[in-house]
């Protein structure tokens, strides 16, 4: 059968320090709060589109890195403990394993979840979400970027490309370029028999993807499939590459002022199920 998919119950009794208390509140229904302008927000991990792109024409030279979680912090049995209404309201405890780990000999590794639920159902389906997070977002990046990444707050899913990790190929559109046509800083390689897309993203940070139908060869610009809705500008951001390798998404997890109007912000890999993994971006004036 089917239910709602988030219900909160909560009776709250007893003092507690404000912050933890939302956040306790919030991870009932896969969000996370941050403070910004004032204020506490909210964000829900879920499908969404990406507000901005980065790449090699916008992020500092030499600030890109990674890194990944330890086998230690990606636990393989989640213990949820939850109020039983069938039961009384009496505390339960459910355990969500990961099966596959445990056959291959790993170690028990154990993380507890306290939920706002009162039905098994829900218990079990978060904790289920909870082990697909700890076993499929385990990435890692941090970056530096000027003062266009001033658009991005906390939840913000954005759009990476950058020739390390081979996440396509980016820079910075050059002057000239026409709706269907746009001029790059680089010369692009296309081979035969692969499908090639751009991304470009305006000066309105509007972005928009379009598949790219010059032949195999090399070129300093491009052809697109359909026109964009804006024409291209100099020094826009593009990102080019294979359909499936353009850019990868990545959601914001929080954004840190530093000096030299630089400021580090913690992202996380998006994927439409298992989310996202993590990020640090360092960009000019803001802090999440």
């Amino acid at each position: 059968g089917y239910e709602k998919r988030f219900v909160l119950n909560v009776v709250i009794d007893s003092p507690t320090r404000a912050l933890d208390l939302i956040n306790q509140l919030t991870s009932t229904f896969r969000a996370f709060s941050f403070y910004s302008e004032g204020m506490i927000k909210f964000r829900i991990d879920k499908a969404e589109l990406p507000t901005q792109l980065f790449g090699m024409g916008n992020i500092i030279a030499d600030s890109f890195t990674q890194s990944w979680k330890s086998l230690k912090e990606r636990p393989n049995v989640i213990e949820v403990q939850f109020l039983d209404a069938d039961k009384d309201y009496r505390q339960e405890t459910i355990a969500v394993i990961d099966e596959a780990s445990l056959s291959a000999g790993d170690p028990i590794r154990k993380h507890s979840l306290r939920l706002y639920v009162t039905k098994m159902s829900y218990a079990i389906r978060e904790g289920r979400y909870a082990l697909w997070i700890a076993k499929y977002i385990n990435r890692s990046i941090g970056f530096k970027a000027g003062i266009d990444a001033l658009a991005c707050q906390g939840g913000d899913v954005i759009s990476m490309s950058h020739d390390v990790p081979q996440w396509g190929f980016s820079g910075r559109v050059q002057a000239n370029s026409t709706t269907t046509l746009v001029k790059l800083d680089q010369t692009v390689t296309i081979e035969a028999a692969k499908t090639y897309k751009i991304q470009v993203r305006s000066s309105q940070d509007v972005i928009e993807e379009r598949t790219v139908t010059d032949g195999a060869g090399s070129y300093t610009e491009v052809n697109v499939s359909a026109a964009f809705s804006f024409t291209p500008q100099d020094y826009d951001v593009y990102a080019f590459g294979e359909s499936t390798k353009v850019v990868k998404d990545f959601r914001v997890l929080g954004l840190q002022r530093e000096n030299k109007n630089e400021v580090s912000s913690l992202f996380n890999r998006f994927r439409r199920v298992s989310r996202c993994d993590n990020a640090i971006i360092k960009i000019g004036r803001a802090h999440v």
